[in-house]
């Protein structure tokens, strides 16, 4: 049977009902006999029940909520339900369906919308009535509602369909009723029906006229349905096949985008003014509805040649207001990342049109585009001739109009120029506006999934199984679209499109970028940074799902490992530390979640580009992560830098990865090295030193604690603030030492295999100083100082932490530029402290008897030792009578080799200004930009001090 047969069976059936009621014109004998005989009864003040009540409410009901008038004939008279009842009415649906037919068909209501909406009205002010008589009385209503609508034609009436449907849905009670229908068995006729009534008042409606608002309040109530909002959207008629943009603005999108900013501006603004921001905002519901409309529509409008323009500004609103919203922690309702998706994946499809087969798309259209047009997108966004003068190949100016094989001359000092843009073309512009979407499709996901898995970590060590069950349908459901088949091929396709690009702009011998080349390709220095932030998304979004056993159709791009290690080792492709920061760190996470996370497609940890620059590229990532411009630099690079150490010993199993680690540290590479070794034993200095004086904080409270005699003398206050401090510092205490514990493992894998960046003369002294203080404070004098009731609470393990010292100086102590750096360490350095150590390692039975003869050794050797460094001997018989010019003007110590620095012109020693070009390349007196190779020899003054020293040494005698 079909819908038309069972609409015509339907309207036969309620004509049948409607004319019984029309040729008796009186409702049911037995329930009118009821009413007859109430109307004749006087309550009793004295004996009201809840029967009475009860009766009286089904009285009250059919008067005030239909205005039907009842008497005992066929003219009904007033019933007031104060004073009469009945002990024989029976309410049921049947009668609540003659009641409404008997109104519909009275002359005053005939078969009126508009008086089935007052009745709608009016049941919100019987609020005392029984809820379930209530929703069958609306549901009834809604059903004569559907009836009307659907044959309007078989229903005289004083007004149009489109008069009483546009009075129904624009009324105070046009949002119940949106909901209402929302089931219905007819909704998608009746959306049709709503959707010819909107575009039939959208010809009448001026924008000026009185009648605007409450056209407003029509269209604010339909968005209100999702159900009706997206049958419109998937309307035929919604975008017609041919358009143009004035057709644009007959259209439902156009429209509503006048309607609701002229909304803003009270009525009397300019609807055509270009402030798509606010109108979107306004626009897009709370719900997935707006978010998915406003998706489909920019999708259908970039078929049309002379809406692009205009498209292309909904496009980066779209992207504005969901960026706005996921800043300011929306529920995950506010954000769908799946219409996102399906946005930018039909964006790219239809840029490479002429290109996709079968969902094969042959990127080299895209290619072999002019790389101008790539440009003029971009951060960098330079005209042609403004290009011309800053590109050069050997030496000459390159032809503007050849640059992709060219080069751009890099600066660490100096950043891209910003400059004006030409007109880039459509598809070059429809990219990179589309790239910006990224970001936000993945971030909100992460972020969100992030929250739940440490409450799941916390749940399941409570072994709260309620709770964990409850988590983990939370993971699977939230924010589905990130498993949603259909938006994972979107994200991946994207993604290819995205590497293959990259790729094309990456020289074809890529060591010499890895390994800090001055100049890169212009093509890829000239990309947009977010492009770096959506491959970080993307690998967090890949490493999330496999590392918790999720099924997703998601892959790999193939070429992706030559990105990343690009993209992570060269700081000339992209000038922001912070952005290849969050790239490292997703790379990171993603081998320490699981060591086979890229067997699948591509087995990225496998391939041979990865086995020979993966570990350069993170170490890379481990020394460009010391500032990064945000302001928690100093925590994020701590967690990344204890992050890449988890890493290296992860990698450190595969033997061709610990190959390659052992040849770097062995190369001393001056992109890593010695920065490297600087900023690790600099971390270890902070964290260890912080860790060990809250130690002694707390040891001192756990002192007063267990004296109870002076415990007790003290007030309340005072015992709360030493236990809430005792608490903060146990938090703090435990993390700094799983710090500095993960940071020796790492320490004795490399030293046992490669010695010489820790030897190295900028370094070897600090080296030397952080070993002989931290030993000195597990085993010397202050040992007693750090002797709290129960190490383990703290993570404190000082036995472990004295076998690393122990270790670390047999592998370093092999060299004698290594013992001379103990001895002069002047600050911590005492022979006993060695001796002490190597009786706690024999009362502990760490080590074996070789280990502990080789520990002797290297006593014996410190304690022969005599120095010979004559300016540390005069230095120290001088003390602070050392002459000013002498003095290094940063640390005040007497200089070997003095230089001076090109633009503050002070006079510091060269060791010292190295040691500070590690951690910036500034003046570090007036903040200049500066090179090593731009400080000026001081050899006159030079000869002076070494005149000065010899002279010292012969009068104190030392020779």
């Amino acid at each position: 049977m079909d819908v038309n047969e069972i609409r015509r069976k339907r309207l036969e059936a309620f004509k049948n009902k409607t004319n019984k009621v029309e040729s008796s014109n009186q409702i049911d004998k037995i329930q009118q006999e009821s009413i007859s005989q109430t109307s004749k009864l006087i309550e009793k003040k004295d004996k009201v029940d809840e029967e009475s009540k009860k009766q009286k409410a089904y009285l009250y009901l059919i008067q005030k909520v239909f205005q039907c008038k009842m008497t005992d004939s066929s003219e009904y008279g007033d019933i007031d339900c104060k004073e009469f009842y009945s002990d024989h009415l029976v309410v049921d649906e049947s009668f609540i369906e003659m009641i409404i037919l008997h109104c519909l068909t009275n002359p005053k209501n005939l078969m009126s919308l508009s008086y089935l909406a007052e009745c709608l009205n009016r049941l919100s002010d019987c609020v005392y009535l029984d809820k379930t008589l209530l929703e069958m009385i609306k549901k009834k209503i809604i059903d004569f509602m559907v009836i009307v609508l659907q044959c309007p034609d078989s229903f005289p009436s004083t007004e149009s369909v489109y008069t009483m449907v546009w009075k129904l849905i624009s009324g105070s009670q046009g949002k119940v009723i949106m909901k209402s229908i929302e089931n219905h068995p007819d909704m998608m006729e009746i959306t049709e029906i709503f959707y010819q009534v909107f575009l039939d008042q959208l010809g009448k409606i001026k924008l000026t006229s009185p009648e605007f608002f409450e056209f407003f309040s029509f269209v604010d109530n339909l968005l209100m349905n999702e159900a009706v909002a997206l049958n419109i959207v998937c309307h035929d008629n919604f975008l017609p096949k041919e358009m143009t943009i004035n057709q644009l603005s007959n259209t439902l999108l156009g429209r509503l985008l006048q309607i609701f900013f002229l909304e803003k501006l009270d009525g009397y603004g300019d609807p055509l003014k270009d402030d798509y921001l606010i109108v979107l905002q306004r626009l897009l519901p709370a719900g997935a509805t707006g978010q998915k409309m406003i998706g489909e529509i920019l999708c259908s409008l970039m078929k049309y040649e002379d809406s692009r323009e205009q498209t292309f500004k909904w496009i980066d609103c779209f992207y504005t207001i969901n960026k706005e919203r996921m800043k300011i922690e929306y529920d995950k309702d506010s954000v769908f990342p799946d219409s996102l998706l399906l946005l930018f994946y039909y964006s790219l499809c239809y840029v490479f049109a002429k290109e996709i087969k079968k969902s094969t798309v042959n990127f080299n259209y895209f290619l072999n585009t002019n790389i101008l047009e790539l440009e003029n997108t971009t951060l960098f966004q330079a005209t042609p001739s403004e290009i011309k003068q800053l590109i050069f190949i050997n030496g000459s100016y390159t032809n503007s109009l050849d640059l992709t094989h060219s080069t751009y001359p890099i600066q660490s000092d100096v950043k891209f120029p910003q400059i004006k843009v030409e007109a880039p073309s459509l598809s070059t512009l429809l990219f990179f506006t589309i790239l910006k979407l990224s970001p936000v499709c993945l971030t909100q996901i992460l972020h969100t999934n992030e929250n739940i898995i440490r409450a799941l970590s916390r749940a399941r060590k409570e072994q709260n199984v309620y709770v964990c069950d409850y988590l983990k349908r939370i993971l699977l459901s939230n924010n589905a679209q990130q498993f949603n088949a259909d938006a994972c091929y979107s994200m991946n396709n994207f993604c290819e499109y995205l590497v293959k690009f990259i790729f094309h702009c990456l020289p074809q011998n890529i060591s010499p970028l890895l390994n800090q080349s001055n100049e890169i390709p212009l093509s890829l220095a000239l990309l947009p940074e977010y492009i770096i932030g959506i491959l970080s998304d993307f690998i967090h979004s890949e490493s999330f799902i496999t590392s918790n056993h999720l099924k997703s159709s998601m892959s790999l791009p193939e070429g992706f490992d030559v990105i990343i290690c690009s993209f992570v080792s060269s700081q000339h492709i992209c000038h922001n530390p912070y952005v290849r920061s969050e790239l490292g760190e997703a790379i990171t996470c993603a081998i320490l979640n699981e060591k086979d996370v890229f067997n699948r497609p591509y087995k990225l940890l496998l391939n041979e580009f990865c086995k020979q620059h993966l570990i350069f590229s993170l170490l890379c990532f481990y020394v460009d992560c010391e500032k990064t411009g945000s302001h928690s630099q100093y925590y994020d690079k701590l967690n990344w830098r204890k992050m890449l150490q988890e890493c290296f010993k992860t990698l450190w199993e595969f033997e061709d990865y610990q190959k390659k680690m052992i040849e770097i540290f062995e190369s001393n590479n001056e992109r890593i090295f010695p920065a490297f070794v600087q900023y690790i034993i600099s971390d270890t200095n902070l964290i260890l030193e912080d860790s060990l004086l809250k130690l002694s904080d707390i040891k001192i409270a756990e002192d007063k604690q267990k004296d109870k005699e002076k415990w007790n003398r003290l007030d309340k206050q005072t015992q709360n603030d030493i236990i809430r401090s005792m608490k903060e510092n146990t938090s703090i205490v435990k993390n700094l030492f799983a710090s500095t514990e993960c940071t020796f493992k790492f320490l004795k894998l490399v030293l046992q295999k490669s010695q010489r960046p820790f030897l190295d003369k900028l370094v070897i002294n600090d080296v030397a100083a952080c070993f002989n203080y931290f030993l000195s404070c597990i085993v010397g004098e202050r040992s007693s100082e750090f002797k709290v009731s129960n190490f383990e609470m703290y993570n404190f393990h000082p036995k472990e932490m004295l076998n690393s010292f122990f270790d670390i100086f047999l592998y370093l102590g092999q060299n004698d530029k290594f013992i001379q750096a103990i001895y002069e360490d002047t600050r911590s350095f005492k022979e006993k402290t060695f001796e002490a150590a190597l009786v706690n390692v024999k009362y502990i039975h760490s080590k074996s008897e070789r280990e502990m003869e080789e520990f002797q050794k290297l006593i014996d050797k410190i304690k022969n030792y005599s120095s010979h460094d004559i300016f540390a001997q005069v230095e120290e018989m001088v003390g602070m009578d050392l002459p000013e010019e002498y003095c290094d003007a940063l640390l005040g110590t007497l200089m070997k080799d003095p230089v001076k620095l090109p633009n503050s012109h002070v006079i510091v020693d060269r060791t010292t200004i190295e040691k500070h070009l590690m951690n910036a390349k500034e003046d570090p007196f007036d903040r200049t930009p500066l090179e090593l190779s731009m400080v000026i020899p001081m050899n006159d003054l030079k000869q002076k001090i070494m005149e000065y020293v010899m002279e010292k040494a012969k009068e104190l005698k030392l020779k």
